[in-house]
């Protein structure tokens, strides 16, 4: 008992973290926290900040986890470890705008799902509360370590932009014909299934921050390096995350949420929340949310809401997802 004591004691909370949530086609479920700290080690699984190595083959019908992508570095290889949370170690960069960023290669995401596709869900706004939001990108290849300093551009199958969406769907079939094309650059990871069986799973690498809207300060490269695959992209949240004061923006977070959600209500005034389920039937109708809404008594799914004015109106409506 003392021990687990001085264990919860010790634990760490990291820099920077996230959760993210993923569900296959058929519904099952699983959730991995990834982020980053200075503090950490990249030589072994960091406990103090939560990592636990997991050796038991992954499940047969659906599990995630994931392992530090410094393990993929060109220096000395760290340990290799799978688990539901990594955290890991940061480099300094500067932006356009000559602020400081941290900036990490971050985590190699695997899976076995017998039913897919698979959906990953996550809170953009945490996302984009980082430095450079538009610099977070889910890597479907290794590809981009042959571009060294050089603008590119690598087929929209090679990554995704993390910041524009608060949904990705991995699916690795979409994969098989550009992992053939890629040799060794595949993201591919062999795993082991509960039944004996070995796979060559479909790697995702998240990294924050990367090598895509950061410049660097540096002597041998002084015009520093800018490669942006999302910077093209028409985030529409991002309006929403600039116009917070204006009196249109209404929304719920955390979303998604497994019981407690909170309304955005920029102007404080009466409005009335409306949540549907999928087939159309009103489960709540309720006139203020100042201590949050209960989610904890109502089924997992996804579920319809809308906000409304003292008259009725519709002031915006979204889709809510109860884990």
């Amino acid at each position: 008992l003392c021990s687990i004591c001085i264990t919860l004691i010790g634990q760490q909370t990291a820099f920077f973290e996230i959760p993210l949530y993923f569900v296959d086609s058929l519904g099952n479920k699983d959730t991995l926290i990834v982020g980053y700290d200075r503090r950490v080690s990249i030589n072994e699984y960091n406990e103090d900040f939560g990592e636990v190595a997991i050796n038991e083959p992954f499940d047969s019908v659906f599990e995630v986890r994931a392992f530090s992508s410094d393990y993929l570095s060109l220096g000395p290889t760290p340990n290799k470890y799978y688990s539901k949370k990594i955290i890991t170690r940061p480099e300094v960069l500067v932006n356009e705008q000559g602020d400081s960023c941290y900036s990490t290669q971050g985590s190699i995401i695997v899976f076995n799902a017998k039913y897919l596709p698979v959906k990953m869900y996550y809170d953009r706004d945490i996302i984009n509360e980082l430095c450079s939001p538009e610099a977070t990108v889910l890597w479907q290849t290794f590809e981009k370590f042959l571009l060294g300093f050089e603008k590119a551009f690598l087929p929209e199958t090679d990554y995704q932009c993390v910041f524009s969406s608060d949904t990705l769907v991995l699916d690795p079939r979409v994969m098989e014909e550009r992992n053939e094309e890629l040799m060794i650059f595949a993201l591919l990871d062999e795993i082991n299934i509960e039944g004996g069986a070995i796979i060559e799973a479909q790697g995702y690498q998240l990294s924050f921050g990367a090598y895509s809207a950061i410049y660097t300060i540096s002597p041998a490269y002084p015009d520093g390096y800018v490669w942006e695959p999302c910077d093209s992209v028409d985030y529409v949240g991002l309006k929403e995350w600039e116009d917070f004061s204006s009196t249109k923006d209404y929304y719920l977070y955390p979303n998604p949420s497994n019981d407690l959600v909170y309304l955005k209500n920029p102007t404080n005034s009466s409005v009335y929340f409306q949540l549907y389920d999928y087939s159309g039937k009103l489960i709540i109708d309720k006139a203020q949310m100042e201590q949050g809404l209960q989610l904890g008594h109502l089924p997992s799914g996804l579920y319809v809401y809308r906000i409304l004015d003292k008259n009725q109106n519709v002031l915006t409506g979204g889709k809510l997802q109860k884990w």
